[in-house]
């Protein structure tokens, strides 16, 4: 009997279990076969720039036109939103498995018996499934709904569950997730929120576009204020501190997000984008300083609105640190919503003419080949390189400098004749290895002009280039990426929004969207092998010394202007036609670019290097934080050599000279050439004549030590009025007497043209070929010169030697001849202009 009640029973119960069995086999086959994304959320952020310290630089809406941050996996939830979201949104989200059963019970019978939708009995988890696709609210897709929450419960833990809510969340316009509205409507980080402004946002994605602070507020209040009564009601906040929270205002509306360095965020968003191919955002880490940032933005504003009552619409900075590289500020143009200045052009990578900046680099290069020291002779006179012939920013010439000289008044001529001996192509080599990114021309092509602003640079090659004398010679790529990898970022700091309050806050830990490397021209990479250096340390320092004393003549004397005595190695340049005005400064500390002129390439007469960019610099560098102890450059000491020079000329002491010195120079330097100045000459008794062995008579002759400048610096020298000590000429009967004078030295020289040169003859405005001034040179005083053109004479000239001849085409012969019989001979090609 015990038998067969229990065999029955067995099967009342299989019997019973059949249709729930099957049920749940349907249930789970659905549950199976619910399609659920992965991700959850496709990636569609905002792309956030932001600084050093974390302070965000700008935000960008993301493909949706939408303000919706990049969510931080491993910055904790603040206390305060979170109890605000679960009271209101689903107070047992601890205790369901995705679905509250009795919920949805009481949904269900209250929308049958009202014919309508009054209750969704949504839990946060059904509500991350309506946010990965939103659909219309029916029964069909309300299961749906449930199955996907099931499935995403298995899947996410709580706290994931709650962070994909709150981070995808809808909150009023454009909005979306609670990092973009606490940054939007309270201008702090959601760690920062008051019980009030927490309560506000946990009310707002209920029903987003009804109410917000921009719509409907009233509705928001009472929302919000029933929210905070519960949450005294559940013990989770004080009476006192309910009350102070209902009396908190709501905010006025949104407010926009601080837009700093803009052509910068511009870039790096699109080379972001680029590596994505489609743009889904993220975060980018750079190593810009906001403080810095916002007040160099300031300076440049204030000082283009000077220069723009004057025609000069535009500027551009870049300041970097000297010794990491790393830029800290960078200001494309003057004001990037200036659209009738193109202010959105980023002239920081702009390629413009940099007139006479690439001087220090050359003379740099010139002391390791040995041409020349700071204390060096070089010559200042008219110059002529077939047709190019280049001329000082004055128009006048000097005669002879020494190269510290030249390079602090930044003088044209004996630039381009070191150029000339250095050579154009390892120059325009040197430049780029150094990371010059525009030099889309030959050596050749570019020719002398090279070093007078030929070729177009970039604010940021500049500030590479004199980075790199400050780096020993080391021509570093700079910076504007913080950090490769996990080590390196950050996430959003408290002070990105200017906040006002004090309180402190640990440093988020990193994100998991970030742009770790960028192509910027030049490229910058991180953590690369440290460059080979390209010129020595000690001429590097030498050069930097020269510069820190730079002057320019006719300029006003801007620098005095400052009184701050923290030294600056600094120097200006203006392009042909005044296009672009140029200073570029750089200390231990800071490396500072400055470039100001119109983006249109239109020149102004007020454009200066000096004038114009000058004071930009350094207002810039007085308002940057200074080394206390007032620190200059360290001497190299381990490429430091002591070489004996000639007083008077700069060159390496030679047994003629008089007076000599020892200076340093760069340890391994090529030989400086000897002195060519101080010759030994032999005069007669009386020293009216130089004699030699073929006409002294013995004992009626001795040496004499004496400067002896070539015939076209001395003759310079003459007209410019300066005394010039001339020589003795030679014995009139000597029987060996030649075109040379004392040391071999030439005494009478053909200045222009040169041997072989291709002058090219121009017309005036009626068509007619003008005369060429044909010029040569003699080193001593009042002397005549008969001058030959193809065996035809032409006449004769003292002490200023030109001729001017009309030509044929075709080639020719110019002979020169003193009254001593001294001669110079030059053949050259004449062009007809059309």
């Amino acid at each position: 009997m015990l038998d067969l009640i229990t065999n029955r029973l067995k099967t009342t119960l299989i019997r019973r279990k059949k249709p729930l069995l099957i049920g749940m086999g349907i249930l789970l086959l659905f549950y199976l076969l619910i399609p659920l994304p992965s991700p959850l959320f496709k990636p569609d952020y905002s792309t956030v720039v932001l600084d050093e310290r974390s302070q965000i630089l700008r935000v960008f809406l993301n493909r949706n036109e939408q303000w919706s941050l990049p969510p931080q996996e491993d910055l904790e939830i603040p206390q305060k939103l979170k109890t605000a979201v679960l009271a209101y949104e689903d107070r047992y989200f601890y205790y369901h498995p995705g679905i509250n059963p009795a919920a949805l019970a009481r949904a269900l019978r209250q929308n049958l018996s009202s014919r309508r939708t009054v209750s969704g009995a949504s839990t946060l988890t059904m509500q991350v499934a309506r946010l990965i696709a939103p659909k219309q609210r029916t029964y069909l897709n309300k299961l749906l709904e449930i199955l996907q929450a099931l499935k995403i419960e298995t899947q996410y833990s709580k706290e994931e569950i709650l962070r994909l809510y709150l981070d995808h969340a809808p909150y009023g316009g454009n909005i979306v997730g609670y990092q973009a509205a606490s940054l939007r409507y309270f201008r702090k980080l959601p760690e920062a929120l008051t019980w009030g402004e927490a309560a506000a946002l946990a009310v707002l994605p209920n029903a987003p576009g009804l109410i917000s602070p921009d719509v409907n507020r009233e509705a928001l209040k009472s929302k919000r204020d029933r929210l905070l009564l519960r949450l005294q009601a559940q013990g989770s906040i004080d009476a006192e501190t309910c009350q102070l929270a209902l009396l908190e205002p709501l905010p006025e509306g949104s407010f926009p997000f601080e837009m700093l360095a803009p052509h910068l965020g511009q870039y790096l968003k699109d080379q972001l984008a680029a590596q994505q191919r489609g743009g889904s955002g993220g975060i980018i880490f750079t190593t810009l300083n906001a403080d810095y940032q916002r007040a160099i933005e300031e300076i440049v504003r204030r000082q283009a609105g000077y220069l723009q009552k004057e025609g000069i619409m535009n500027a551009a900075v870049l300041v970097a640190e000297t010794g990491n590289g790393k830029v800290r500020a960078y200001i494309g143009s003057q004001n990037f919503f200036d659209a009738a200045a193109r202010g959105q052009v980023d002239g920081v990578r702009a390629p413009r003419s940099p007139g006479s900046l690439l001087k220090p680099l050359l003379y740099a290069l010139c002391m390791d080949e040995g041409i020349l020291l700071p204390q060096t002779l070089l010559n200042d006179v008219p110059t002529f390189y077939g047709a190019f012939s280049p001329n000082n920013a004055d128009e006048k010439y000097d005669g002879i400098v020494t190269a510290k000289d030249a390079l602090v008044r930044s003088l044209n001529v004996p630039a381009v004749r070191l150029l000339y001996t250095y050579g154009v192509s390892p120059f325009h080599l040197f430049l780029k290895s150094a990371g010059v990114s525009t030099l889309f021309r030959t050596a050749d092509d570019y020719g002398l002009p090279l070093i007078l602003g030929g070729a177009e640079v970039r604010v940021w090659d500049m500030a590479r280039l004199f980075r790199g004398l400050a780096n020993g010679g080391r021509f570093e790529p700079l910076e504007v990426l913080e950090g490769s990898g996990a080590q390196g970022a950050m996430g959003i700091a408290q002070s990105a929004v200017r906040m006002e309050q004090s309180a402190e806050r640990k440093t988020p830990p990193p994100v998991r969207y970030a742009l770790r490397s960028i192509h910027l021209a030049p490229p910058s990479t991180h953590h690369a092998a440290p460059a080979a250096p390209l010129a020595s340390p000690m001429a590097c320092y030498l050069t930097l010394n020269m510069l820190r004393e730079l002057k320019r003549p006719g300029a006003e004397y801007y620098w005095e202007q400052y009184q701050n005595q923290w030294p600056l190695a600094w120097k200006t340049g203006t392009s042909y036609g005044q296009r672009d005005a140029w200073a570029v400064g750089v200390n231990p500390q800071w490396t500072i670019a400055v470039w100001v002129g119109n983006f249109s390439g239109e020149g102004n007469a007020s454009l200066a290097g000096a004038r114009c960019a000058g004071p930009l610099l350094f207002e810039i560098f007085n308002y940057l934080p200074k080394d206390p102890n007032h620190s200059w450059f360290a001497k190299p000491e381990e490429d430091v050599a002591t070489l004996e020079i000639c007083l008077e000329t700069g060159f390496l002491a030679g047994s003629d000279c008089p007076n000599r010195v020892f200076v340093e120079a760069p340890r391994y330097m090529k030989p400086l050439r000897l002195c060519p100045y101080h010759q030994r000459i032999f005069v007669s008794e009386d020293e009216k004549y130089q004699v030699c062995s073929l006409c002294w008579e013995p004992g009626h002759y001795h040496g004499r030590e004496r400067l002896v400048y070539p015939p076209e610096v001395a003759q310079y020298l003459r007209e410019r009025g300066q005394i010039v000590g001339d020589l003795p000429p030679h014995k009139p009967d000597c029987p060996g007497q030649v075109s040379q004078g004392a040391g071999g030295q030439l005494a009478l020289q053909i200045v222009y043209p040169q041997e072989d040169a291709r002058l090219w003859v121009p017309r005036d405005f009626g068509g007619e070929l003008q005369k060429v001034i044909l010029r040569a040179a003699h080193r001593e005083n009042q002397r005549m010169i008969y001058w030959y053109l193809d065996d035809r004479y032409l006449g004769s000239t003292v002490n200023r030697h030109e001729k001017a001849v009309e030509l044929a085409r075709g080639w020719h012969v110019l002979e020169v001849v003193d009254e001593t019989g001294f001669r110079d001979r030059k053949r050259f090609h004449a062009d007809m202009g059309r």
